[in-house]
């Protein structure tokens, strides 16, 4: 096959998984990608290690991020280095973490640097500040800070701010508004809380405000804590489920006797069917809780598979208690489940089997 004819189906492929992100058909991306991969087509290989990193499947990402590595590319440097740093957590499926291996990512985000990819420098400086894969070296790691700000680098200038803010207040939160005019949300969050700290709520909100845009999630957190003490519950409600922050959640629901306790136990529900999987559950959940939650994704999976769910209020049915209807409607899950397992097993190559629709829907439900 000619170069021209290679390319022609790159370009192809990469306008194809681009309409399939922006509909967040992320599994037909993905398999879409896949195999052009072989040809070494950077921009290929980069796109896919993004879908799997949003998704939070970094053993995936690594193993793309390896072969762009190879081809010398900074920013598959930088993208691999920062799991080798943080050690990030992979998809419930893999379970477990990526261990922290700070001296790769020090090697690295070094690579990157000097292939002159802006956001590694500034990751080479808090591996010298913090001596991580390296020996500590403060003075190395504030001169590339310092290399960052003149190139206009919002988290050199944030990190360079929060060095000069214990030095001197003014002249550092000159420095972390500097950053927050690119949006750098975590100086965004940092303002925002010395802000409010200082009783200048209104500024503070502000910056948190515009940190949650970027899914801050200790922005969140304080943004949902401020609402709740002024009472504003739907707001509090919204960025404890960006933030993840169960417990606040229920404590709304416990002593909201309104409406809003109505809501909250709803978005909570919601919340917990969006972000659990595999029947693994956040904990202090309690058991009422998880039952709804049961309840709930058994009416989802019905749903899924176009049968109108039945309740125990319903006539014709002998339903004894709320148990009585999980099980009802597990027993037709498995019934139908069989019926479809049958049809796969007999047209194994049909790209519309139940085992692509099952993949394609656990995929796009894990990146919001």
């Amino acid at each position: 096959m000619g170069q021209s004819h290679i390319k022609s189906a790159e370009k192809k492929a990469l306008d194809e998984a681009k309409n399939y992100i922006e509909k967040k058909d992320y599994y037909d991306a993905i398999i879409t990608l896949a195999p052009h991969t072989v040809s070494n087509n950077i921009e290929v290989i980069l796109l896919l290690c993004k879908i799997y990193i949003a998704a939070c499947d970094y053993k995936s990402a690594i193993s793309y991020l390896q072969q762009g590595v190879s081809l010398n590319d900074p920013e598959c440097m930088y993208l691999l280095g920062d799991i080798y740093y943080y050690g990030r957590m992979t998809c419930v499926r893999d379970s477990g973490y990526i261990i922290h291996d700070y001296q790769n990512a020090f090697r690295l985000f070094n690579e990157a640097t000097e292939l002159k990819y802006e956001k590694a420098k500034c990751m080479l400086a808090k591996c010298h500040r913090k001596g991580k894969g390296t020996v500590p070296n403060k003075e190395k790691a504030f001169d590339l800070y310092q290399i960052g700000k003149k190139n206009n680098c919002p988290e050199c200038i944030y990190q360079l701010g929060k060095i000069k803010f214990i030095e001197n207040k003014t002249k550092g939160v000159q420095l972390l508004e500097r950053a927050t005019f690119s949006n750098n949300e975590k100086a965004c969050y940092f303002l925002g809380k010395i802000y409010l700290e200082n009783n200048r709520q209104t500024i503070g909100m502000n910056y948190l405000l515009q940190a949650s845009q970027k899914n801050h999630i200790k922005a969140c957190k304080l943004l949902g804590e401020q609402y709740k003490k002024m009472k504003y519950y739907n707001d509090a409600i919204k960025f404890f489920i960006k933030a993840d922050h169960i417990n606040e959640l229920i404590d709304i629901n416990n002593y909201c006797k309104d409406e809003i306790a109505i809501q909250s136990y709803d978005n909570l529900i919601n919340h917990l069917i969006n972000s659990c999987s595999n029947s693994h559950c956040p904990k202090n959940i309690d058991k009422i809780l998880v039952r709804e939650l049961e309840n709930r994704k058994i009416i989802q999976e019905l749903t899924n598979l176009n049968i109108t769910p039945i309740f125990p209020s319903e006539p014709n049915k002998n339903f004894t208690d709320h148990n009585s209807v999980i099980q009802y409607h597990k027993k037709r899950i498995d019934e139908i489940n069989q019926h479809l397992k049958a049809q796969r097993d007999a047209s194994p190559d049909n790209p519309n089997a139940p085992t692509y629709l099952e993949a394609r829907q656990d995929w796009n439900s894990r990146i919001q």
